[in-house]
């Protein structure tokens, strides 16, 4: 079993893209747990507000909500009974089985998988810290799978090709899904997930999605009034369909919030370049490596590089995402020789 743990701001989001997931058939509601009421009688306010009545005791706490994923392997059938058993005995384990949490399981992914919705705020105001991760946090997920008697995911992913994958999922179909509920679903994972400290950067995650963030035209009223657009783009990377005003969105993610978070992650970032510095050394250690090859090994390594142009076509930037520490950043920011690619490369 793999654990991904994830810190939001917003109880109203987090549990908005659930409670949608269930009413598109997509997701099952399991479990209510330390809730005054049964499941079946709760209502979306009601799970929200148990939520932030906790919440409300620990203002100064800005990430007070916790959006767990709990993933098997493909080839486990685990019964409604079992799956309920599992989130109550993890979340005991973590040290949250006293607090409020909802249990879905999700219906629309290659693998089995729980999301856990709860608060990190106790009733005595207390922030409940997991991070960095201490060993509850870090052995629970064995401890489950010898408990429960489940696959070892790590170990069958080697030689299987498995690999549960937190990050990019499939690409956006425009026509396929409703759009608002579609594009907040990708902004969940990744607006408070990924690294990024421009709008370029986040647009280079948003677009492996077919979405992308614009201000629009710089003589326009959205781009002068200091607004924000999110559109869909089809598979060649033209926006279809109509803009999303960020205001709409349940997270709002106006231009202001990206904003206050590149700031953030100028430094939150820099912990983790050393290893994409380390990945792109070894893509080009092989002799006579094409540009090709190098995209290719990075891709083995969780790292998609993207090469940007400017107006004229001529490269601008090179670009890379790490979906294993969560980060985007310029070759540059990696050091000089890394703006441009090798001679060897071409």
């Amino acid at each position: 079993m793999v654990a991904v743990i994830r810190s939001n701001r917003s109880l109203r989001s987090v549990l908005h893209y659930n409670e949608q997931k269930v009413i598109q058939g997509s997701a099952i509601c399991l479990l209510a747990v330390n809730f005054p009421k049964d499941l079946k009688h709760l209502t979306f306010n009601q799970k929200l507000r148990r939520f932030t009545l906790l919440a409300t005791l620990n203002e100064r706490v800005i990430k007070n909500t916790l959006h767990i994923s709990l993933n098997f392997h493909p080839s486990e059938d685990i019964g409604t009974g079992k799956l309920q058993q599992i989130a109550e005995s993890y979340m005991k384990k973590i040290g949250f089985g006293s607090q409020p949490y909802l249990v879905y399981s999700h219906l629309d992914a290659g693998h089995p998988h729980l999301h856990i919705v709860t608060t990190n705020i106790d009733p005595t105001g207390r922030r409940i810290d997991l991070y960095y991760y201490n060993r509850h946090v870090l052995n629970a997920p064995k401890e489950i799978e010898q408990e429960f008697q489940l696959m070892r995911v790590e170990s069958r992913s080697r030689k299987q090709g498995y690999q549960v994958d937190p990050g990019v999922s499939q690409r956006i179909k425009y026509g396929k899904t409703e759009t608002v509920q579609t594009i907040a679903a990708v902004l969940h994972q990744v607006v408070d997930v990924y690294r990024y400290t421009s709008l370029v950067e986040l647009n280079v995650i948003l677009n492996l999605y077919n979405l992308s963030a614009s201000r629009g035209r710089e003589d326009s009223q959205t781009y002068k009034k200091r607004g924000l657009v999110y559109q869909i783009l089809n598979e060649n990377g033209k926006p279809v369909g109509m803009p999303v005003k960020a205001s709409l969105l349940p997270e709002k993610p106006v231009l202001s919030l990206l904003e206050q978070k590149f700031q953030e992650n100028h430094a939150a970032r820099f912990p983790h370049l050393q290893r994409v510095r380390n990945m792109v050394e070894r893509s080009l250690l092989k002799p006579g490596q094409t540009v090709s090859g190098i995209v290719r090994a990075l891709k083995n390594d969780q790292i998609d590089i993207v090469f940007t142009q400017n107006k004229q076509g001529f490269q601008n930037d090179i670009l890379l995402v790490d979906h294993k520490t969560k980060i985007v950043c310029k070759g540059g920011d990696l050091g000089q020789q890394y703006t441009v690619v090798p001679d060897r490369a071409l």
